[in-house]
């Protein structure tokens, strides 16, 4: 699941996220509320996007039939009827055309697609060629390529696993050592809750087009929704200021390999990342 930015400029779009979350009620801990409500919302819209936008290719197609019959009834007969007609139907071919390359647009992940010139080809071309370029198909272990899939993902567990596990040693203690302290104004500002301000200020200075960590929901989508989503994240927020603990679901991430260098063979090679939406 991976929200779209072409469902936000749907007209139902934003009624059928807000008939969604107000009629799910959830019991417990405001953290608890947020992420049923949120993983409810995917279950709802992965269900509109297959009634919306599943048959693009055949809208697309059925326009074009429809606009060339118009065509040729437009040679013999330039009546208002036709008129009226075409440019119905070119509106709408358009708009799915525009649907379609927002889905491919989202998967390429190119960020100045925002700006770029429409080439649905150029799209397909570099999604072909980012697939193969992030594909990690083999990998140089102790002198030897290893090949098999289950294997790989061994040697790769165990390499990290290895490197980024804490060694027990005997650590420095600083006593008797001072250090600038702020002071009690700046202490109480730090500390204060967070204000609704600060947290549309934190999200609106977020790059909408992003791709989305694990659940989906990119910064776009929370722009276009905050006016209903914003109760419930305030109250997360300020549960935990209190409890400062965030349940695991709310810190999980994408890990990602980035080689370090052209055509890497090894795992020094490639530096982890922790990508988070």
């Amino acid at each position: 699941f991976r929200v779209n930015n072409c469902w936000l400029e749907h007209p139902d779009f934003l009624r059928f996220v807000e008939n969604h979350w107000f009629s799910n009620n959830f019991d417990g801990k405001k953290a608890f509320v947020l992420k049923e409500k949120l993983k409810s919302l995917k279950d709802g819209l992965r269900g509109w996007n297959r009634d919306v936008f599943s048959l693009v290719n055949l809208n697309i197609d059925n326009c074009v039939k429809e606009l060339n019959e118009i065509e040729e009834l437009w040679a013999s007969d330039t009546g208002s009827v036709n008129q009226i007609r075409r440019q119905a139907l070119s509106h709408d071919f358009r708009k799915q055309i525009t649907v379609k390359e927002s889905l491919i647009k989202l998967k390429s992940w190119l960020k100045w697609i925002k700006d770029g010139d429409s080439n649905t080809r150029f799209f397909h071309h570099s999604l072909i060629s980012r697939r193969r370029k992030n594909q990690l198909e083999t990998i140089k272990w102790n002198d030897r390529w290893v090949t098999e899939v289950d294997e790989v993902k061994g040697v790769i567990k165990n390499h990290f696993e290895h490197n980024f596990t804490e060694r027990s040693f005997h650590r420095l203690v600083l006593n008797g050592i001072e250090f600038d302290k702020l002071s009690q104004a700046d202490n109480v500002l730090l500390t204060d809750r967070f204000t609704e301000e600060e947290v549309r200020e934190a999200i609106w200075s977020c790059d909408g087009n992003k791709s989305p960590g694990p659940d989906g929901f990119n910064f776009n989508f929370l722009k276009a929704c905050w006016d209903i989503v914003k109760n419930d994240f305030l109250s997360f927020f300020n549960e935990f200021h209190s409890n400062a603990f965030l349940p695991k679901g709310f810190t999980a991430s994408f890990l990602s390999l980035i080689p370090k260098k052209d055509h890497p063979q090894e795992l020094s090679d490639y530096r982890p990342i922790s990508l988070i939406g």
